[in-house]
């Protein structure tokens, strides 16, 4: 079956449509709170891509969502400890 999509690649293609919504919401002018929505709508999707994007295309749902969690994870931490660092680097520049 050349036709048949993997879990992965139906994930990314959501993400990639959940990241336009998101770029729209962003730029229309009537509702504020759209605007919010799109921006963290953006935020959470993007960084999904990036992991979704690191998994192989070849994985089940399990699989995927333990890679998933894993990145994440990695992600999150980087996160942490940029922000507990960032206080002693404009310290440093002082």
């Amino acid at each position: 079956m050349a036709g048949k999509r993997t879990f992965t690649s139906i994930v990314q293609l959501l993400l990639v449509l959940l990241m336009l919504l998101s770029i729209i919401l962003i730029g229309q002018r009537f509702e504020f709170g759209g605007y919010k929505a799109g921006l963290i709508l953006l935020t959470i999707t993007t960084l999904s891509q990036i992991a979704f994007g690191n998994i192989q295309p070849s994985a089940n749902f399990g699989q995927a969502m333990r890679m998933y969690g894993i990145y994440m994870g990695i992600t999150a931490v980087l996160f942490a400890l940029s922000i507990a660092v960032a206080p002693l680097l404009v310290g440093l520049g002082r």
